[in-house]
């Protein structure tokens, strides 16, 4: 299980409102036409500092299958852009409360890491849901001896994230291959208030999507697909 360790992470919780406020500068910005691949990576860093330092969850009832499949499907051909190869797959389906927003940046920082590191740019997702629980694997071919800094920015994200789900994240070696796996709870009592999940098409045509920004490291997108 990874942990995250704040005593070495050069962020506080003073920097969190700057956070934002960069956020709507550069927002104002991309409406004015002013856009460079570093102003979404700067974007991407905001928002993963602003998930390591959440404490408390916000669960919203969603379908979990559904979320997961706007998210994936818009992941693989962001993914493409760059020239990475990424599969999924889904078994399973539930609706349970689940933090959205933490769990989409956990997948994202999980997908990203998985592709920049592949030895051939391909990496893998499958998703297993049942009634109890909800598990994430995301896996890649090991470019050689395997490396970890736990206090990465993007690491520690997504370890964040799994916790504000409720969950943990856990990495294994087998051979060649590296997999961080995510195990998070499937709450079986009914929800009184359901949020429906994203389709693909949505992310895409966001031109502030969460998907655009988190993978940006990884694509190639063209001013004219995210702002035409």
């Amino acid at each position: 299980m990874l942990r995250l360790n704040p005593d070495k992470v050069s962020l506080n919780k003073a920097e969190v409102p700057l956070a934002y406020l960069r956020e709507q500068v550069n927002r104002k910005l991309f409406e004015t036409g002013i856009y460079s691949k570093k102003d979404c990576l700067n974007l991407r860093n905001l928002a993963n500092a602003a998930l390591c330092l959440r404490t408390e969850s916000c669960l919203q009832a969603t379908d979990l299958y559904e979320l997961n499949d706007g998210i994936l499907g818009a992941a693989v051909i962001i993914a493409a852009t760059g020239g990475y190869n990424l599969s999924t797959n889904i078994k399973g389906k539930h609706t349970s409360p689940i933090d959205i927003n933490a769990y989409t940046g956990m997948l994202l920082n999980l997908i990203s890491n998985a592709c920049k590191y592949s030895a051939n740019r391909c990496a893998k997702v499958n998703v297993f849901i049942n009634h109890d629980h909800m598990t994430v694997i995301v896996t890649n071919k090991l470019k050689g001896k395997f490396t970890l800094n736990p206090n990465s920015l993007g690491i520690c994200a997504a370890a964040q994230g799994a916790r504000l789900c409720n969950g943990r994240l856990s990495k294994f070696l087998c051979g060649e291959y590296v997999a961080f796996t995510a195990c998070l709870p499937v709450d079986t009592r009914k929800a009184k208030i359901y949020v429906p999940a994203k389709k693909s098409w949505e992310y895409l045509a966001d031109r502030f999507s969460p998907l655009y920004i988190g993978l940006s490291d990884i694509s190639s997108i063209p001013d004219s697909l995210i702002f035409n």
